[in-house]
Parts: C-alpha cells; structure tokens; sequence
C-alpha cells in the first residue's frame, strides 16, 4: 500500500511582512512538510520552501487567480487570506475614491475571488481543505473613521458564514475554515494608527497608549498562533473566534 503523503501546502497572501511573514517562518520551522505559495506585491524574503507570486490584490486588472496547483501528493491545502489595509482614516464623504476601490479589493473581493477559485480547483482533491481569514474584533464594532476597514472585514466574515452553511447543506466534510481576530498587533498598520490626524479618527491617543503601556501582541506570537491552527485546525471548534 503507498504511503500517504503528509505534505501541506499553503496559500498566503500578504506574506511579506508582518503576521503574514511570521506564520511563514513559524511554519516552516514546525514542519519541514510545509510548503507554502506566498501572494504579495513584493519579494523581501526566500526560503527554499517558499514560492512566491508577485500580485498587488488591490488592483483588479493586476489580479489572477490562476495561482492554485494540482498537488497530487498533499494531505492538507490551505488558503489564508491574511492581505489587508486600513484605507483612508477619515469621515464618510472625506474619504478618497481610490482609496475605497483599493480597500474594498483587498480587503474584500480578492479573498472573495481566491476562496470561490480554491473551493472549485479543490473540489474533487482528497485532501483535506482548509480556509483560514484573518479577521478583526471591530466587525461588529464601528469605529469612526475606520468605515473602510470595518466594512470590508464585516463583509468577509458574513461571507466566511455562509460558506459554512453552504458546507453543512451538502454535507462537505473535506473543508474546514475559522475567520480568527488576533486582537491589537505590533505591526506597521498600528504604527498607521498611531499617526492618524484625530480629526478624522478620535481615539488616535487610545492607539498610542496602547503602544506606551505594552498591550500590543507581538507578530512573532501571532504567527505562531495561526501556524499552530493550521497545523492542527481540530483544535478550535468555533468558526468565529479569537486569539
């Protein structure tokens, strides 16, 4: 009988900084049968278990989703859409056209395309599928200012929602997908934050006493906390959580 294979690929975008550079190198030094195709705009990074594909998911004539390959010899395939933006911070009708267009794409419809694309090339593949989103505990929360960002993140979630139930309805066994809010990061999106005019974001100081007094997570600890849901996705039942 031939060995089942026990290789995972992954699909992430924006994994060149951040949590999403950070799930990469937790996953890579956890399992040497990870293999994982990187979607960014940039390439800041190699390792000879990465493959990156060099997409800007904000713009729709720049976007592809031929990326998905056949892996014949996976046991486990999974997308993270981890890519986001905070877009413009500032009031409903302050806000840039270009700025909206470009929020809602990445935010929004690229992980639309991508997650409706996975499910169709991987609908017949033996092995076990795995959606991963990178949420934010303001979907049910409005922020001024932050109209963009909470919209776009809301939106996903929904979206996460009712593929579930489109999975329980035809009795889909072979996907499993979380929409995961990791809480207040130490990223370069909070450092946009911190630098916000509080004209058009009023709790621009709460974002930098959080910063003063410790309370972010670090990115470190945040990758990991995704690598290890993507290497054992049985452990956490809830389809909306957070860490």
């Amino acid at each position: 009988m031939q060995k089942m294979s026990k290789k995972t690929f992954v699909y992430l975008t924006g994994h060149s900084k951040g949590i999403g550079k950070n799930i990469c190198e937790s996953l890579f030094q956890q399992d040497e049968n990870i293999f994982i195709h990187g979607i960014s705009r940039t390439e800041k990074w190699k390792h000879e278990r990465l493959k990156t594909t060099l997409m800007d998911l904000s713009h729709p004539d720049k976007f592809n989703t031929g990326i998905f390959e056949k892996h014949n010899d996976a046991s486990k395939i999974v997308l993270v859409n981890n890519a986001g933006m905070l877009g413009d911070m500032n009031r409903v009708g302050s806000l840039s056209s270009d700025s909206i267009q470009k929020t809602v794409m990445l935010n929004f419809t690229s992980a639309l395309l991508l997650t409706n694309d996975f499910l169709k090339f991987y609908k017949d593949h033996p092995a076990q599928k795995l959606i991963v989103n990178v949420s934010t505990g303001v979907t049910n929360y409005p922020i001024d200012g932050w109209s963009l960002y909470c919209s776009t993140k809301a939106g996903l979630e929904m979206f996460c929602r009712v593929i579930d139930k489109e999975l329980e309805l035809d009795n889909r066994k072979d996907v499993k997908l979380f929409s995961i809010a990791p809480g207040k990061i130490d990223t370069d999106m909070q450092g946009e934050i911190r630098k916000a005019d509080p004209k058009g974001f009023s709790m621009v100081n709460d974002f930098i006493s959080y910063k003063e007094k410790g309370e972010l997570v670090s990115a470190e600890e945040t990758g990991k906390r995704f690598a290890d849901l993507i290497l054992k996705p049985d452990s956490r039942k809830k389809l909306i959580d957070h860490f």
